[in-house]
């Protein structure tokens, strides 16, 4: 027998429990990292608490130093929707709706390319030999002036000049302060490689295939950022503080369902059970007829009911029909 224990002890010994009845349940897996200011013992202590109460089993551990970030432009693969534009392409790789970039600028795209004066903002710093602090002032300033153009989601564009150099054409100034959190010299992200077993056996087949970056993991160092990050990942399981009778009890009817599902193709005739039928409607029909009218006698009498139908009779009438 699997006895019931709180938190991810309870969940493993049901993946096993599973595994032992020769159903095929997937794991879910991650890599997440503590972002540089929040590398500290007592949130990677608070991290590794809150994966092992939450059955979620840590494979790797370790830290990444911010010069193999810069190096392999890690972080910019990560934040790639907006570092593409910033750091990994050049401006002529990138689709630049011409018409948007002759209206805000005045100058057509082609000639401007041409002219050497589009960079992006890595190239920037190097052309006016500026860090990533000093380009983010420029950014601002660039923004507040009005010489700012917006060309999709995470996709812009500044006219930038400085002590008689430009004006350039720049494209995502402003990451470059994002990416020196990461990749200035002394610092490093803590990271951690995670799985955990998928939580509902009768509707997880296979396994989720990976086709993010490294870097494309959950983040969120607000305050509660640990907590809400675990539970996320564990399937929103319960807390050390919520286990007891409920766990045990729901525990117990799994291991009776798991059991019962001697072959997959049952788990899978279980499902279909519960599918609707092609063709039936979304409820049955509904109706509402009332009818009033004078009886033989004289008296009046009404008549309600529910269908197609209306009562026949002098008088009026009124129903709706819903199908």
């Amino acid at each position: 027998a699997v006895s019931a224990k709180s938190g991810g002890a309870a969940i493993s010994e049901l993946g096993e429990l599973i595994a032992l009845q020769g159903i095929s349940m997937s794991k879910n897996s991650a890599f997440v990292f503590i972002k540089p200011h929040a590398v500290t013992d007592a949130v990677k202590d608070l991290v590794k608490e809150t994966f092992e109460n939450n059955g979620i089993t840590i494979t790797k551990e370790g830290s990444m130093e911010a010069e193999e970030i810069d190096k392999f432009k890690k972080i910019d693969k990560h934040y790639y929707a907006i570092a593409s534009k910033a750091t990994i392409l050049t401006p002529d790789k990138l689709a630049i709706p011409k018409d948007k970039f002759k209206e805000k600028f005045g100058l057509e795209w082609d000639d401007v390319l041409k002219d050497g004066k589009a960079l992006n903002a890595m190239d920037a710093c190097k052309e006016f030999e500026v860090d990533s602090d000093a380009l983010d002032k420029m950014w601002a300033a660039c923004k507040k002036a009005g010489d700012l153009v917006k060309f999709g989601g995470g996709f812009y564009c500044g006219k930038l000049e400085k002590d008689g150099k430009g004006p350039f054409y720049v494209f995502n100034g402003f990451f470059m302060s994002m990416r020196a959190k990461f990749v200035t010299p002394g610092v490093s992200i803590y990271y951690y490689a995670v799985e955990d077993w998928c939580k509902d056996p009768q509707v997880t087949f296979g396994p989720i295939a990976m086709t993010k970056s490294l870097f494309d993991t959950l983040e969120d160092t607000d305050s509660d950022w640990c907590a809400a990050l675990c539970s996320m990942i564990a399937g929103a399981g319960p807390s050390k503080a919520s286990t007891g009778d409920p766990q045990e009890k729901e525990l117990e009817e799994l291991k009776k369902q798991v059991a019962s599902y001697e072959e997959l193709s049952r788990a899978v005739a279980i499902i279909q059970a519960h599918t609707p039928q092609k063709g039936v409607g979304k409820g049955e029909a509904k109706g509402k007829g009332e009818a009033k009218g004078k009886g033989k006698d004289g008296g009046k009498g009404e008549a309600k009911g529910k269908g197609k139908e209306e009562p026949k009779g002098k008088g009026k009438s009124k129903g709706r029909d819903e199908q």
